[in-house]
């Protein structure tokens, strides 16, 4: 390339002689750089268009790879449903599971697609009505278990699960893994004690309005230094001072008693809805007990860690099943009844 661009400005001179070309030599130095520029950006995109077809996989090792996803899937299943057994084995007078096992992943996807029928990304308002079906006309008190491994969810679906949990009569108790942050921990709050797995963590329970703690919202409103705030947003920040009134009152109802008895803070459920930590602020077990005075104990059983790690597992793989997973039901699983595989992967509540 470079040689015929120099061979051409070479020619330069002749061709003015016999008057076939009428160009100088810069014009015809810009000509040829844009030719170059052309070809290199010609090459560029072949390069890409290489490297793409490169990495696509023949059609045969999708199958395989779709193949061992769909097998994992199963395999998750079926532990799951064999560590569900265990922990209602655990407990002599049977056992009530409520599964809050969200999808941890960092992208928020749509909602309505086929994946997120089973796996929810937060606490839901359909999800609040669990419970409530699968704790009413008990003629027996089993033991509630509560699974929980969620950064949290919508406040009011967090406030009902949490209300249903502290009106149950019967035992209770919250079992953390790894993480219930928000409303995660309001509702681990209104058991009788919190299991947690040895690096778990709880979280502030204030209520965030479009990511902002009230808290913080009339800090806003008092700063004088801020230019005037708009009067649609004064509305929502007084709604939200109005909301967490409500929900400082509503914390300090649901807690459970064994969580103020030791004395270290007994106005624990309103400081953890003040605001006065920050919202993304982990409560590790030996600050949950040594300075919040919570009835945290540990460790975690092999049952519950098996339970959430396998519906993890399932979570990974259960996009590779979109074509084939059934509309999902808002029908609980009959209390003390085999839940089928599918009923057991749509809802989180069985019994």
């Amino acid at each position: 390339m470079i040689g015929i661009i120099g061979s051409g400005a070479g020619r330069l001179g002749a061709r003015r002689e016999i008057g076939l070309m009428d160009f100088n030599g810069i014009e015809l130095a810009a000509m040829g750089l844009a030719a170059m520029a052309v070809l290199v950006i010609a090459v560029a995109l072949a390069v890409v268009v290489a490297m793409r077809r490169g990495r696509t996989l023949p059609t045969d090792v999708l199958d395989k790879t779709r193949r061992a996803r769909e097998r994992s899937y199963h395999q998750a299943e079926k532990d799951l449903a064999s560590f569900r057994r265990d922990i209602r084995k655990s407990h002599r007078n049977g056992a009530v599971i409520i599964d809050l096992v969200c999808d941890l992943g960092d992208q928020w996807e749509d909602r309505a697609a086929p994946r997120y029928i089973t796996h929810e990304q937060a606490i839901q308002a359909q999800q609040s009505l669990h419970p409530l079906m699968a704790l009413k006309s008990r003629k027996r008190l089993p033991t509630l278990v509560i699974i929980l491994h969620t950064f949290g969810g919508y406040s009011l679906a967090a406030q009902l699960i949490a209300s249903a949990v502290h009106a149950y009569e019967g035992p209770k108790v919250a079992y953390v893994p790894y993480i219930a942050m928000s409303g995660g921990t309001k509702i681990a709050l209104a058991a009788e004690k919190i299991v947690m797995g040895p690096t778990a963590c709880l979280g502030p329970i204030d209520t965030q309005h479009g990511g902002i703690s009230n808290r913080n919202l009339q800090a806003l409103r008092g700063d004088e230094k801020l230019p005037a705030i708009p009067p649609n947003f004064l509305v929502a920040m007084y709604e939200a001072e109005k909301f967490d009134s409500f929900a400082l009152d509503h914390a300090e109802k649901i807690i459970h008693p064994n969580h103020t008895r030791s004395g270290k803070k007994p106005d624990v459920a309103r400081f953890l809805a003040s605001g006065e930590w920050s919202h993304s602020r982990p409560i590790y077990m030996s600050e949950a007990i040594d300075a919040l005075g919570l009835n945290a104990v540990s460790p975690c059983p092999a049952s519950v860690l098996g339970y959430v790690d396998a519906r993890i597992r399932m979570i990974d793989t259960q996009i590779e099943r979109e074509a084939k997973a059934p509309p999902a039901s808002a029908v609980a699983t009959p209390d003390d009844g085999p839940a089928s595989s599918d009923s057991a992967l749509k809802l989180r509540v069985t019994a």
